[in-house]
């Protein structure tokens, strides 16, 4: 049941009111139980969907995938500077690259654990190369689909680029445990224990850091396509 925890909370406030509890102290745990019933409404309408990371996986393949095909297509063809022919610059593709850029555009989602911060910058740093990639498109389009595929690129990266600036301001981007009371607190509350990896060495301001670095490059490539363009 997704309602345990008020449940469980209302059963010990009857319980507690049929034993000998001051009045006083029932009344002061009784205001938490709106807290509760809250906290498990939130809990039961923002868990994510697991066919979600299928999705975005899926999406993301598919980006990777056919840009290899244009790489050895290159190769093949001795084209060096790949022409793009299964990942072109497009409205298709455009829709599937929305798709894997779910992570870095979800506001609310703190995601705090190491990997999931990872999976989100990681999301932005593949941006990077998907823009490099559509640069040999743009000699292959007329004037009036290269100025609409340039508007719907530049809409999302505007909207990527505000969105992370969002999150590095509000702390979703590394809201890590760094030092010993948050590892601590963090292994209370979510009733897990910190393991020590390699990953863990890296902290809030590192990932503040990757994140300024990677909406950088995003604005960069985005300048280069808009004046190529």
């Amino acid at each position: 049941m997704v309602f345990n925890n008020t449940l469980e909370y209302l059963d010990l406030m009857d319980r507690l009111n049929q034993t000998k509890t001051p009045d006083d102290v029932v009344r002061n745990l009784t205001r938490f139980k709106i807290s509760i019933y809250e906290s498990d409404l939130e809990k039961k309408y923002g868990e994510p969907l697991e066919v979600s990371g299928y999705y975005i996986l899926f999406a993301s393949l598919c980006c990777i995938i056919a840009m290899g095909f244009d790489l050895v297509h290159g190769f093949w063809s001795k084209k060096l500077w790949f022409p793009v022919k299964y990942f072109p610059f497009n409205a298709v593709t455009l829709a599937g690259i929305t798709v894997a850029m779910k992570l870095p555009v979800d506001l609310s989602g703190s995601m705090p654990g190491v990997v999931d911060q990872v999976a989100k910058l990681g999301s932005i740093a593949f941006m990077c190369p998907i823009m490099a990639n559509f640069l040999p498109s743009l000699a292959t389009m007329n004037s009036n689909v290269l100025l609409t595929n340039v508007i719907a690129l530049g809409v999302l990266i505007i909207t990527l680029v505000v969105n992370i600036c969002i999150q590095i301001s509000t702390g979703v981007v590394g809201n890590i445990p760094n030092n010993k009371f948050d590892i601590e607190l963090f292994e209370d509350v979510y009733d897990f224990e910190y393991e020590a990896t390699e990953l863990w060495s890296l902290n809030d301001q590192v990932m503040k850091t990757i994140a300024i670095l990677d909406v950088a490059l995003l604005l960069l490539l985005l300048i280069i396509l808009v004046s190529s363009s």
